[in-house]
């Protein structure tokens, strides 16, 4: 931890009373997983860099598979890692820079692979079969693997051959896009300010304003001439993972749906949020700038604290609060069916409430009404005479047509998922 361990909590707390941290980290998405193990490889790969000693390369090199294994995003560590080794040998003039470097890359390939069995490991590139194989063109009348007829196509695959067909399916959805919506809009592609719009909705209002106060700092130390920047290397390296998350979701916006993609910046961005609190400051605006930090974190707690358990819906005060989160984000922000039993429940413990008409597409409208069978107590599902409606929030955000049917306001919510109206005929 570049700032000691007292700072270090306070990022710490940050990030252990985000709603979606919290939310996301109990489900089997790797979301979590992958912002942990990039923190953890980028801290362990800045520990070789300042030591050049084999263990810490080892350690880096094993850090480094890991978070390669979690998922696609880590691999913005390649270009990042590769420019601070070529950085540091420019420096030192150290061969055993590039020995270090290159026995922690091959014990990162060796993680990778070590999951998948090392299935396909040394194939041949040209003889890899990509589900879009068909757009890089035909041989003798059959679809050819995109990679044959070049000159790299005898060269053996370093990874595992469903880990290439894995990066391949994710360039497809980007290229073909999928159904996206932000701030009232729907269409079949995204936007490059989809998920910085995401975070100014869903991140707590305390932590907007110790970002909002750290952003100060970094305003007045940029125009005061007289005061010097005194940066470590692990500032330097998690500013630069931080900066390219955010240049990668902007570029990658073939769609626009899941929040949780942006999760692995808030280890990063929490660390350069808490930074100002290791300086001294013994001006106003310095004690201000702090206050605002740890006012931000309490903020943080007690907001979290008063939306569990429902933290995967939660929506900041900003936002308008998680009622009218249907107004800004829809899937996994919203509804993901999540309060499935909450719902089923509130069905069967609300007899007074019929007829009643029940539409959640996401999570009890998908084929699983038998498993609910305080269902069957309805009136008639279609039945045109209703007085009582709960609609989950991603249905309202995907049909604005309904939602301008419907009162301005809902009765009351149902988790943080639901919305209870009544429809007067």
């Amino acid at each position: 931890m570049p700032y000691g361990p007292a700072i270090g909590l306070v990022a710490a707390g940050f990030w252990g009373f985000q709603p979606q941290v919290l939310a996301h980290g109990s489900l089997i998405t790797n979301d979590i997983a992958v912002a942990s193990a990039m923190l953890v490889s980028s801290l362990c790969f800045c520990r070789w860099i300042r030591s050049l000693r084999w263990q810490d390369a080892a350690l880096g090199g094993v850090t480094f598979g890991l978070a390669l294994s979690c998922k696609f995003t880590a691999l913005l560590l390649c270009p990042i890692y590769l420019a601070f080794v070529i950085w540091s040998f420019w420096s030192a003039r150290q061969p055993r820079i590039i020995g270090q470097a290159s026995f922690a890359v091959v014990l990162a390939l060796l993680t990778i692979a070590l999951p998948y069995g090392f299935d396909g490991i040394g194939k041949p590139l040209g003889e890899l079969k990509f589900s879009e194989d068909a757009l890089y063109g035909q041989s003798n009348g059959e679809i050819a693997p995109r990679f044959s007829n070049t000159w790299f196509e005898r060269i053996p695959c370093p990874v595992p051959e469903q880990y290439l067909n894995g990066m391949d399916r994710q360039q497809s959805d980007f290229r073909e896009g999928i159904t996206s919506y932000a701030a009232g809009m729907n269409t079949t592609h995204g936007w490059w300010w989809f998920y910085l719009y995401s975070m100014l909705v869903k991140l707590p209002t305390g932590t907007l304003v110790a970002i909002t106060a750290s952003l100060l700092y970094l305003v007045g130390r940029t125009l005061d001439r007289q005061h010097r920047w005194f940066v470590s290397l692990d500032q330097v390296v998690i500013a630069c993972i931080a900066f390219a998350m955010i240049e990668i979701t902007a570029y990658k916006s073939g769609f626009a749906q899941q929040h949780r993609y942006i999760l692995p910046l808030y280890p990063f961005l929490f660390l350069l949020m808490v930074a100002p609190l290791a300086r001294c400051h013994d001006s106003n605006t310095g004690r201000s700038v702090n206050a605002g930090i740890l006012l931000g974190l309490m903020a943080t707690s007690v907001a979290s604290i008063c939306i569990a358990p429902h933290w995967l819906g939660a929506f900041n005060v900003v936002s308008g609060g998680t009622d009218r989160g249907h107004l800004h984000l829809f899937n996994d922000a919203t509804d993901w069916g999540q309060d499935n039993d909450l719902v089923a429940h509130w069905v069967a413990t609300h007899p007074q409430h019929r007829p009643l008409k029940l539409i959640s597409s996401t999570g009890l409208g998908m084929g699983i009404r038998e498993a609910y069978p305080e269902f069957a107590a309805l009136a008639r599902y279609n039945d045109d005479d209703q007085s009582w409606l709960i609609v989950s929030q991603s249905d309202l955000s995907r049909n604005p047509s309904l939602l301008n049917s419907l009162p301005a306001e809902p009765i009351e919510s149902i988790g943080a998922s639901h919305l209870l109206f009544r429809i007067d005929h």
